[in-house]
């Protein structure tokens, strides 16, 4: 056994403290204190409760017997002569009791029902002139610990148990009363402006000492000169009615077990590790011992709703309300997802270059008679199938391949309600009257077959002829994931528990994932951790890799391969990007650190494409990887074969080393959004022809376009009429095929206002009016159609189409003053009852 794993099974054994300190004892149960309360007078606690308010600390002498006090100082310079850190001693019973017994002065300082946290400490400092106690600071800075009166919410209790004095490195502090930086002054300065004012507190054996958190004071050095070392330790508590300074909180008034006590030793002493030398041993075993600490004992000021303790995170609860909140937003839940970066133009062209590449790969093993099938799993809102078929339909007739395929694209989702949404979106109409687009209820980690809902045909390996092309854009961040810890060989599972609290959240309803806050704890894990032995393969490379490091492991990813391999007949290919990570060197894994959640109304994790890899490669497939370990996302290309592919090979070479598609793209877009600008006295020329080479390069990308226009365009919107014809084509040839990538998200019809806007600045009367009521037929009363439609007609000389288009837009908004006052105005020129056709004639415009 190795000498971390040693030091790590000794500290975990009950008895091996016992041995050592055998006069002491551990009482491994949860149960009351059966000591006493020390009496102490009310004039002491009185005056310690005014010096404490006047000065920030207070002293009282001896109030722990000195018998008490030599046994404590006695097992603490065991336990350091023993190479242990002397925080360990507080296994033993008789600290928490002595700190019981000062139960009158906590409760006449911090009030009744008073918690205990988990800050404590013992020091050991020796006789000569190199040790000494913590540096100058404040207990917590920068945090709000004193009520309007003074009185402290959180106490840091000291207890000398040798005498301390100058020579061996007592206590020096600042009062609170000399401190201009006191609370509730700047507690993140440690200066002392005047030296004069500093206090040295000696003190005896027995002696209790405490301070607020705000108090500016340090230990200071001592010397071969003291007569002994000074041994002292200390324990932190705070209200009971104040919200947490630290979790979990202990109730003082009741032995903790043994599990317990070791997490919360082995937590501080990882916490102030900067404080003292310790070896790696020792590190080593309170990074393991840490585990034992309580994800939670008490309520913590907030009302509090604990939802699982404890769980794995693919066991999470999180994951059920993962599906109900796409099942119930439907379409509403991509406006926050960041799906849409997946559906830009440029994305999409990579996405078919790429797979186009693979059928040119591919062609002489294709069966031309049967369906290909490219399956999105995971489609969202829809807008990339959209965009995807678009393309494919633009290119075919350039490739023999595309042009003899029987291509069959479905779009799928796990929910029925978003499917159902596919089905009524007009945007498909086209596309599923070509026979090309079908949709399906699909879960691609546990469904054996694919049930397509126009066709009612089923996609499975019994009918399967060719490829299965799967297209999974934000889909492995999304679904199920479990977490590992790995330290010096030793593989540990985090555990999670999921809690909410009041203030943050009403507790009166239904939790929502962005209120959801997690800690984790962490478990050995078990060799054969999972049932497929390709997994634990996987983790068995990690734990002899990773030194220290914290990893997500895309198990719901894992599942999608293994079940869509079985669907396919071992036929597959998958294209894949999402925000995550391809290397082991990655900041994403390497150390220790939390595992953050992106939270977008659903959520999302990093995804391990490293797993994924050595998963497809273990299964004889090979992969292409954009590594995303320095960038915002990664992409990969995996196929269950090891076919040469040499178009796909060059294409992703092309698109995705070498241009890295995906991330460059996202950054691009951001540099448009942020830096493109127009010159105060350019002409409208130059904007515009700005404008296209920015919406070309972005392959006429909506975003980009409206972008573009109101960055560039929009100034010189009343210049635009004066643009020579050439340049008014190739704007309007732009528009045009920018319309074809046009898919409605949420009623986000900004691209189409811009368009209208631009016809209408052209004096394009005629084009505006049929691009509005174009509009108005595919999606309803849309404000800005109406308004333009009323436009146009009016300029067009429509009177009464413009009265008809300006009351629908009032009737839509009727705080619309300006529809308003143009629909009485056109109404006053349309001819009355008995009116002669010259009134008409003269009021008409020419």
């Amino acid at each position: 056994m190795s000498e971390f794993h040693l030091r790590l099974e000794q500290a975990k054994d009950i008895e091996f403290w016992r041995k050592l300190n055998p006069e002491l004892h551990i009482t491994d149960d949860d149960k009351s204190f059966s000591v006493q309360p020390y009496e102490i007078a009310e004039d002491v606690l009185n005056d310690a409760r005014e010096t404490l308010l006047y000065d920030g600390y207070f002293q009282v002498q001896q109030l722990v017997e000195p018998a008490l006090a030599a046994k404590l100082a006695k097992c603490i310079e065991t336990i350091f002569n023993a190479g242990w850190p002397t925080p360990f001693a507080i296994v033993y019973d008789e600290y928490w009791e002595m700190f019981y017994r000062l139960k009158p002065l906590f409760e006449k300082i911090l009030g009744p029902g008073y918690k205990q946290l988990t800050s404590t400490w013992c020091w050991y400092i020796e006789t000569d002139d190199d040790s000494k106690g913590w540096g100058q600071h404040r207990d917590r800075p920068g945090f709000k610990v004193l009520n309007e009166d003074g009185t402290p919410n959180t106490l840091n209790v000291w207890v000398a148990l040798t005498n301390a004095t100058p020579d061996n490195g007592c206590i020096y502090i600042l009062p609170g009363s000399r401190d201009e930086n006191y609370e509730p002054g700047d507690t993140l300065s440690r200066d002392v402006r005047d030296l004069q004012n500093i206090r040295a507190l000696p003190a005896n054996a027995g002696d209790v000492l405490a301070w607020t958190e705000s108090l500016l004071h340090w230990g200071s050095r001592s010397s071969k000169r003291a007569k002994n070392p000074r041994v002292s330790l200390s324990f932190s508590f705070q209200r009971s009615d104040k919200h947490p300074y630290e979790t979990p909180l202990y109730e003082p008034s009741r032995h903790q077990v043994f599990s317990d006590r070791l997490g919360m030793i082995a937590s501080n002493i990882w916490n102030y590790r900067t404080h003292d030398k310790f070896s790696p041993e020792t590190l080593f075993a309170c990074r393991q011992l840490a585990q034992f600490v309580p994800t939670m004992s008490f309520q913590n000021g907030h009302e509090r709703e604990i939802l699982e303790v404890d769980k794995r995170l693919s066991e999470s609860v999180l994951w059920e309300m993962q599906e109900q909140y796409f099942e119930q937003k439907s379409d509403e839940a991509w406006e926050r997802a960041p799906s849409r970066i997946t559906s830009r133009m440029p994305f999409v062209e990579s996405h078919f270059e790429l797979i186009k590449s693979f059928l040119i790969d591919t062609a002489t093993t294709l069966d031309l008679d049967s369906p290909l099938y490219i399956l999105e799993i995971g489609g969202g809102s829809g807008c990339f199938a959209y965009r995807f078929l678009n393309q494919f339909l633009e290119s075919r007739d350039d490739f023999d391949i595309l042009k003899k395929l029987k291509l069959k694209y479905v779009l799928s989702e796990f929910s029925n309600g978003t499917v159902r949404n596919y089905l009524a979106n007009k945007n498909f109409t086209a596309h599923k009257d070509a026979g090309i687009l079908d949709f399906a209820t699909f879960r691609p980690d546990t469904d054996d077959e694919i049930r397509l809902a126009i066709s009612t045909d089923s996609i499975n390996k019994n009918n399967l002829k060719n490829p299965l092309i799967v297209i999974a854009n934000h889909v492995f961040g999304t679904i199920k994931q479990d977490a590992f810890r790995l330290d010096h060989g030793v593989l540990k599972e985090t555990k999670f528990t999921a809690f909410r609290e009041e203030g943050r959240a009403s507790l009166k309803e239904r939790a929502k994932i962005e209120e959801i806050e997690l800690t984790e704890r962490f478990y050995d894990a078990a060799d054969n951790y999972y049932d497929d032995p390709a997994l634990n393969t996987i983790l068995a490379h990690y734990k002899k890799n990773l030194e220290q490091a914290s990893v997500i492991f895309p198990t719901g990813a894992l599942n999608v391969l293994r079940n869509l391999t079985k669907i396919s007949n071992g036929n597959m290919a998958i294209l894949a990007a999402d925000k995550g990570f391809a290397s082991l060197q990655s900041h994403r894994i390497q150390g220790f650190h939390a595992h953050e959640l992106s939270r977008h109304g659903s959520f999302s994790c990093d995804v391990n494409f490293d797993a994924v890899e050595r998963y497809v490669r273990s299964q004889g497939g090979q992969t292409f990887i954009e590594s995303g370990d320095n960038a915002d996302h990664a992409v990969m290309f995996a196929y269950t074969h090891l076919n040469e592919l040499q178009h796909t090979g060059h294409c992703w070479k092309q698109q995705f080393e070498k241009k890295r598609a995906f991330d460059t793209g996202n950054q691009v877009e951001e540099l448009v959004s942020t830096n493109l600008k127009i010159e105060e006295n350019e002409e409208v020329h130059s904007a515009a022809k700005k404008f296209l080479a920015v919406v070309r390069h972005f392959n006429f990308e909506p975003h980009i376009f409206v972008q573009a226009f109101n960055t560039l365009l929009e100034p010189k919107r009343d210049d635009l009429s004066s643009l020579e014809k050439d340049i008014v084509n190739d704007l309007m040839n732009c528009a045009s095929k920018v319309e074809k990538n046009v898919f409605i998200i949420n009623n986000d019809f900004d691209v189409y206002d811009v368009m209208l806007r631009t016809h209408y600045a052209l004096a394009q009367f005629a084009e505006c009016l049929e691009l509005s009521e174009r509009i108005i037929k595919e999606y309803g009363e849309v404000r800005t159609a109406l308004d333009h439609a009323a436009l146009s007609s009016d300029r067009l000389g429509k009177l009464e189409q413009a009265h008809n288009y300006f009351q629908r837009t009032f009737t839509l908004d009727r705080t619309n003053e300006w529809a308003l006052k143009e629909m009485l105005r056109i109404r006053s020129l349309l001819p009355q009852a008995g009116d002669s056709i010259v009134r008409i004639s003269i009021a008409r415009p020419k």
